[in-house]
This record gives C-alpha cells, sequence and structure tokens, in this order.
C-alpha cells in the first residue's frame, strides 16, 4: 500500500514524532493526469523564460525535456531556482 510506504518519509520530513499517525487520508489516481504527447506537442511547451526579469515558469508543463509527470514538475521547479539564484547573484555582482 502507497500509503504505509510514504508515511514515515512524510511524519521525518514534518518532524513528527516516530509514533505519530494520520487521522484520515486518502490515495487519488488520475488516469487523465498525463496529457496525450503528440510529436508536436514539446513544441507547444513554453520555456522558463518569460518576458519579465524576475517571473520564471516552472511545472511538468515547462520544457523540462521530460513527459508531463511528477519528474518534470520537479525537474522545472529545480531549474527554475537555480536560474533564480544565479539571476539574484548577478544583479549582486
Amino acid at each position: 500500500e502507497i500509503f504505509g510506504l510514504l508515511w514515515p518519509e512524510v511524519a521525518r520530513g514534518l518532524r513528527l514524532p516516530p509514533d505519530a499517525r494520520a487521522r484520515s487520508w486518502r490515495v487519488v489516481v488520475e488516469r487523465r493526469a498525463t496529457p496525450l504527447q503528440d510529436p508536436g506537442f514539446e513544441s507547444r511547451r513554453p520555456g522558463m523564460a518569460t518576458g519579465a526579469a524576475n517571473l520564471l515558469l516552472a511545472g511538468d508543463w515547462v520544457q523540462p525535456g521530460l513527459p508531463c509527470t511528477i519528474e518534470a514538475a520537479i525537474a522545472s521547479g529545480a531549474a527554475a531556482a537555480g536560474e533564480a539564484l544565479a539571476r539574484a547573484s548577478k544583479t549582486r555582482e
């Protein structure tokens, strides 16, 4: 069961006592979560850059080089955070 595998990680991340239990929980499976990714799909996805110097896009729908999945969202967020830090350090120089 996925909850049983994930809960110890969640509890540790939230610094809960080892015997902490969730009062309620639900696992949602969404079969339509990943859009159809035909050959032209990638070219329609935006990159992280925008016309604003202080705004970057992140998410599974941004071009991370991966299909629209949670892994893509994480990679996109990490890339955007890295770019934001790089831009911030340049403005301080």
